[in-house]
């Protein structure tokens, strides 16, 4: 919201441009402002901008109780956040932090910059004094306003690889996929080179909902209907997928029971050859040879051809009203082709094409 449709600059984007970060951090605390959760984000920027902090403990048992501690956090900001705290409390000790995998001088940075973040926004933007009721959850939707373009949607849950806004693809890290759900917002996008091949490296990563998504872009949330096969069952359905910027958010299928779109479909797999009529075999084929012979060789009658156009005709006909490939599979195809003509018709061409 800095420019309008024209690209002119509005009332927020001068408030933006005049705050002295990156916009999207002035975007992220600017929203924190009205949120009531801006303690929360100017730790999340400040730990974004001071480097790695969370290094591994010294020994199992310190991963462990280190692990037990963050247990209860909601992201993996909260995570780095928690640890900054518990660092101050202990005077940033080398020796401790050492244990406990701290980085104590970015975790002393950080702490530094999220109070001069916090100080400057409350100046710049005027804090909300209510505190949020569910800091998570206005950090979480501050977070999608700001870093939009870093939402991603996890592939599956076997795999690291994700889909990032806009078309781009990318892998989570493996530090960072405890908080990898179905959709979240890596605050870190990296490219790296492996074995050749570049890829995006998310890390940072913010959990987010379909909910909190359409709370803050729903005028840019697009529903598409599909009806399609499914590839188990072999049924006709209608599946209904609501995306943001290329991400899928929700899904959800149901029966199709719009007689036109099914015969489409399994017409559609039928000409692919991913649906196999068992009676549309020899005794068909034979036939179909038989009137375009006739057609061919006694022009003056008239017959029409059993061409690929009326086949896929013959097809269609024989589709409607069937929304699966039970419902198919072993139809008899043949009455459906000699549907095509008269009895006159059908009588010419057992005249000049016998059947022996």
């Amino acid at each position: 919201n800095a420019i309008d449709a024209q690209c002119n600059i509005t009332g927020d984007g001068r408030i933006l441009a005049k705050f002295p970060t990156q916009v999207k951090y002035a975007k992220l605390l600017f929203e924190a402002c009205k949120r009531g959760c801006l303690r929360e984000a100017a730790a999340a920027a400040a730990i974004i901008d001071c480097g790695k902090i969370m290094l591994d403990a010294e020994n199992q048992y310190k991963e462990s109780e280190r692990s037990d501690i963050l247990a209860d956090e909601k992201s993996e900001i909260a995570q780095i956040a928690k640890l900054c705290q518990i660092a101050k409390n202990n005077s940033y000790d080398e020796r401790f932090c050492r244990q406990y995998g701290i980085h104590a001088a970015n975790a002393r940075k950080a702490e530094t910059l999220a109070q001069d973040l916090y100080s400057t926004a409350q100046r710049a933007f005027g804090e909300n004094t209510h505190q949020a009721a569910d800091s998570s959850d206005a950090l979480a939707k501050c977070v999608i306003s700001a870093f939009s373009e870093n939402l991603c949607a996890r592939i599956n849950d076997a795999q690291l690889s994700c889909q990032i806004a806009n078309g781009k693809s990318g892998v989570i890290a493996k530090a960072s996929k405890k908080f990898a759900e179905h959709l979240f917002c890596a605050l870190n996008l990296q490219e790296q080179l492996a074995q050749g091949k570049a890829s995006i490296v998310a890390s940072m990563c913010v959990p987010v909902s379909a909910g909190q998504i359409t709370d803050v872009f729903g005028g840019q949330i697009t529903e598409q209907i599909t009806n399609c096969i499914d590839e188990r069952h072999k049924r006709v359905i209608c599946r209904v997928q609501k995306t943001f910027r290329g991400l899928v958010l929700e899904q959800s299928q149901h029966d199709c029971t719009d007689k036109e779109a099914c015969a489409k479909v399994l017409l559609d797999e039928i000409l692919k050859g991913k649906l196999v009529l068992e009676n549309f075999n020899e005794k068909a084929q034979r036939f179909i040879t038989r009137a375009n012979f006739a057609a061919e060789c006694a022009p003056k009658y008239n017959l029409p051809k059993i061409d690929d156009e009326a086949l896929q005709m013959v097809f269609a006909d024989l589709c409607y009203g069937k929304s699966s490939y039970t419902q198919l599979k072993n139809v008899d195809v043949l009455p459906h082709i000699k549907a095509w003509y008269s009895q006159e018709q059908l009588a010419l061409i057992d005249y000049l094409a016998p059947d022996f």
